[in-house]
């Protein structure tokens, strides 16, 4: 862009008649669409707080203050200073969703940046976009749409992330992107989050064991895990963990681990099982889980239901069955021995 053009907008706010700045396309080879994003990676580009701000090539990835480096795409700076303000290639180059100048430039995580060249603007220094960015903070979005001079002029969208530290004078763009296909939508990414896990049986209700039915004897039970809200993104805050520990007592086991990360379709891990051994009455105890989401600890409990088992009967001791002749030799012997004790006393009468 013609840099004495360019000044004389951003000062009186870019509301000049469209078609009196020349857009300069710079030359370069015509690259084939392969359909994917082209990221920077993390960066740090600090941006001025004066009126000379930023300007980034998104192609190339030259970024300076004026003299701007060639195919420039977009200008952060400040028209006043402690503001922020956005200036572009064209008219139509800052994308906002609710299709207004005026509107919040600061897109969440998940906005799909595309569209008619009437949903972007270019705000310039009338309008201080800075009043609706997050100071200390690095979930700060915008998106934009570009002229690619290695597609042949073709538009293209992406989108920045920026730094703002505890003013809007003190800012950076720390990563960018866009997508190598002409005219194909972009998304910013939803960035890291843990899923929840949903239980059964369910969390906060009994879990019964079954299995066992004597005094003594085992019974088991298991709690599955399964995703009830997908996560995004991966590493450590993407990713939940529930750990359970057996309460003791007639209860054990419990020990597994149950993982996912991110968008995962399913647990890896489950499911907890563990076991208890029946006594003369019924045992409940209440085991706390721990669903660890992205670093928040989450407390899951159950309550462990072991049932009352039966005593065995004793075994019986059988008594041997006798015929007539029997019964007689029996009596027999009975009755002689009453004699023979009544002798004996006599005698000793």
């Amino acid at each position: 862009m013609n840099k004495l053009a360019s000044s004389i907008r951003k000062a009186v706010g870019g509301h000049v008649v469209a078609g009196v700045v020349a857009i300069c396309a710079s030359t370069g080879m015509i690259g084939a669409a392969h359909g994917a994003v082209v990221n920077s990676g993390p960066v740090n580009i600090v941006i001025s707080d004066d009126t000379n701000g930023i300007y980034l090539n998104v192609v190339t990835g030259a970024n300076s203050a004026p003299p701007a480096p060639a195919g420039w795409d977009i200008n952060l700076y400040s028209a006043v200073i402690g503001q922020f303000h956005l200036w572009g290639w064209n008219t139509n180059t800052f994308f906002n969703p609710g299709a207004v100048i005026g509107g919040n430039y600061n897109l969440p995580r998940g906005t799909v940046i595309q569209g008619l060249p009437t949903a972007f603007f270019r705000p310039g220094g009338s309008i201080n976009a800075g009043v609706n960015f997050t100071l200390n903070s690095t979930e700060n979005f915008i998106g934009f749409r570009f002229q690619n001079e290695a597609n042949a002029n073709q538009i293209h969208f992406g989108w920045a992330q920026l730094s703002f530290g505890p003013t809007t004078g003190t800012r950076s763009i720390i990563a960018y992107a866009y997508d190598d296909v002409a005219d194909t939508a972009i998304t910013i990414p939803l960035g890291a989050s843990a899923p929840q896990f949903t239980y059964s049986p369910a969390a906060g209700g009994p879990v019964n064991f079954t299995g066992g039915t004597l005094v003594g004897s085992i019974g088991t039970a298991s709690i599955s895990a399964a995703i009830a809200t997908p996560g995004s993104g991966a590493g450590a805050a993407a990713t939940t963990t529930t750990t359970c520990t057996a309460p003791g007592g007639p209860f054990s086991g419990f020990g597994q681990t149950v993982t996912a990360v991110g968008a995962a379709g399913s647990t890896t891990g489950g499911p907890l099982s563990g076991s208890c051994t029946l006594g003369a009455s019924q045992v409940v105890v209440t085991m706390t889980c721990s669903e660890d989401q992205g670093g928040t600890p989450v407390s899951r409990t159950f309550d462990l239901t072991c049932p009352a088992g039966t005593v065995a009967a004793a075994p019986s001791v059988p008594v041997p069955a006798f015929g007539n002749p029997a019964r007689i030799l029996l009596a027999l012997s009975a009755l002689l021995m009453g004699m023979v004790t009544l002798a004996l006393r006599a005698r000793r009468g």
